[in-house]
């Protein structure tokens, strides 16, 4: 695809689910639930009883039991459930780590699924090391690409001994060269999986000798992406602590993300140059395939409306006045936001949902390919 200038990070369906999903003819019903407030079965049953009452209107009984059941199943465990249905049942069920901006019960001609590519992009690709002179343990999640690994190290030496004399020095050389070659070996394998998972982040346990002896042995872009977490291989109660600072590091990486996207479409913005903002000049650019990543904010009160092709996944408008130029009869209307979010995962242009911002005119813009 031809491309100017930088690329934004954004998130792409390398998956291919929501490709699929938006290619369905729908009609949908998209909903957005929090856990509730009360997490007994009772309350969740409350919960579920409701969403039944709203969607056998629309969908049917099939449908209807359909949810309830992924609710009843995704609750309490959860903290926010999206889920995405057809007259067929639920083709789409994503569990997020964090609620969505609004609960949403809808029926739409496109299904309404923000919340899933905001909750994907925070997926960012990972490596934990957790390093101690006796070995490290390894593990990593990157998209499919998920799993573990243990690194023994040789134990012989692992100690300095004031064993005294002449001799003390020898024990002591012996113990550095075996944590040495601890931190070279597990070097190697974070080098590797590194790279096989893509990694945005490596998250590393160690104490501070095992911690420089890593670095000595790992290149300088993979050690940019060391951050230091507490915690040891031991059994030592500080799991929870580190799991709290990885949670904390993925979201400043998130964030550092988002924030550079941000910065290069104000840029490009600014020199009138490779951005457009507002829906108008947002989608004159999808029906020229120039969208290299759409910047977008969903407000679930948002009621603005476009219409789109069902063949050509590009050709989308405002309203119907372009389609009648063409010749062509527009499906919709539909939420704008939705429209525009399909013409992109058809049309292989990222989709990063950001916050809102005043640059961002109606909560929409992209940076362009030229």
């Amino acid at each position: 695809m031809q491309r100017s200038g930088s690329a934004a990070p954004g998130f792409h369906d390398t998956h291919g689910d929501l490709r699929e999903l938006v290619s369905r003819p729908g009609p949908f019903v998209s909903v957005w639930a929090n856990a509730p407030d009360d997490p007994t079965p009772r309350g969740i049953a409350s919960r579920s009883r409701d969403l039944r009452d709203t969607v056998d209107e629309w969908l049917g009984e099939g449908a209807a039991n359909a949810i309830v059941e992924s609710v009843e199943t995704a609750f309490p465990d959860a903290p926010a459930l999206v889920l995405v249905a057809d007259e067929s049942g639920v083709i789409l069920e994503e569990r997020l780590e964090e609620p969505p901006p609004k609960e949403v019960v809808a029926s739409g001609r496109l299904p309404s699924i923000s919340p899933v590519i905001a909750h994907r992009q925070a997926a960012i690709p990972f490596l934990v090391v957790i390093l101690d002179r006796r070995g490290a343990d390894l593990y990593w999640s990157g998209g499919d690409a998920q799993g573990s690994e243990t690194i023994a190290g040789d134990e012989t030496f692992i100690r300095k001994v004031q064993a005294g004399g002449w001799s003390q020095s020898v024990y002591q050389q012996r113990a550095e060269n075996t944590w040495e070659e601890t931190a070279r070996d597990t070097a190697q394998e974070v080098q590797r999986v590194a790279t096989d998972v893509a990694a945005r982040l490596i998250l590393l346990a160690a104490d501070v000798r095992m911690a420089q002896l890593l670095r000595k042995h790992l290149p300088a872009d993979v050690e940019a992406l060391l951050r230091d977490v507490p915690g040891s291989r031991s059994e030592d109660g500080s799991h929870d602590e580190r799991e709290t600072e990885i949670r904390r590091w993925i979201r400043t990486a998130v964030a550092e993300d988002t924030v550079a996207v941000l910065e290069l479409y104000e840029q490009e913005l600014g020199q009138h140059d490779r951005a457009v903002t507002g829906p108008e000049k947002t989608f004159e650019a999808l029906r020229e395939s120039r969208v290299d990543t759409l910047l977008i904010n969903d407000d679930p009160d948002d009621d603005r409306h476009a219409f789109f092709d069902a063949e050509e996944p590009g050709l989308v408008a405002l309203d119907r006045a372009v389609f009648r130029e063409l010749g062509r009869s527009p499906e919709g209307p539909a939420r704008l936001t939705d429209v525009a979010i399909r013409a992109c995962l058809l049309t292989g242009a990222a989709v990063r949902i950001v916050p809102k911002l005043r640059k961002l005119d109606g909560g929409i813009g992209a940076i362009l390919r030229w």
